[in-house]
């Protein structure tokens, strides 16, 4: 927020009304739907720790020619390709 932005977080929205279990594809979905509302893709930690879920969220704002930026585990923003 501090940087204009309004965060938005699905895996930490969608378990407090879904079953991840039972509702997987379903949350992956709408996960989707909320990527397709924003500007930019914030990845945070590093590229071994990441979810299937995260890599599908990057994979879709990549085909969107979105911006995605990449920080660190500190918090520090990486420069340069991945």
């Amino acid at each position: 927020m501090d940087s204009g932005a309004i965060p938005l977080a699905p895996h930490l929205l969608l378990p407090q009304f879904m079953d991840e279990g039972e509702e997987r594809e379903l949350a992956m979905f709408m996960d989707l739907v909320f990527l397709g509302k924003c500007e930019e893709v914030w990845v945070f930690g590093s590229e071994v720790r990441l979810s299937e879920g995260m890599r599908a969220e990057i994979g879709k704002a990549e085909r969107r020619d979105m911006k995605i930026r990449y920080f660190t585990e500190g918090l520090k923003e990486e420069t340069g390709c991945r």
